[in-house]
């Protein structure tokens, strides 16, 4: 900048580059500033949703290719180990995603890197979309795969 200027902090060498059409609005003396959001506290029973992002699929487009459409997973939670131990779930079992509107049955992952009385969920998936992020959810070990591993068969 110093090498356009005819000094130091003096005018430019050129003359002026232009006029400013648009002045930055003042601020108004009693301006508020943001504040920060509470700090996360558990509710029992319910769950905080929080979105994943994935290398397949979460992208708006990535999922109409249909050579990424293959790399795309089914819909699942994760829950930190505690919080799969208490449900009594462990990798590969369903959930039952209980929202004020509807929900659906999932498949658990167990992941350590997930905060106690939180559940993550991959965003962008197609047959996830009904999974709002930021709300609470209740969860429940689907009862129609309990009775398909009483019966000797695996999901």
């Amino acid at each position: 900048l110093h090498k356009f200027q005819a000094e130091v902090g003096g005018a430019l060498a050129g003359g002026t580059a232009g006029v400013r059409l648009l002045e930055p609005a003042s601020a108004p003396a009693n301006t508020t500033r943001l504040q920060a959001p509470e700090a996360f506290k558990s509710r029992s029973n319910q769950w905080r949703l929080l979105p994943l992002y994935r290398i397949f699929g979460s992208d708006e487009l990535s999922v109409h290719a249909a050579a990424i459409r293959e790399l795309v997973e089914p819909p699942f939670i994760q829950l930190a180990a505690d919080d799969a131990a208490a449900l009594d779930v462990s990798d590969g079992d369903r959930m039952l995603v209980s929202l004020p509107d509807g929900g659906s049955s999932v498949a658990v992952q167990v992941n350590s890197q997930i905060p106690a009385g939180c559940a993550g969920f991959a965003v962008g998936l197609p047959d996830a979309d009904w999974l709002p992020p930021d709300t609470y959810a209740e969860l429940h070990k689907d009862p129609d795969q309990q009775k398909e591993k009483q019966g000797g068969e695996d999901v």
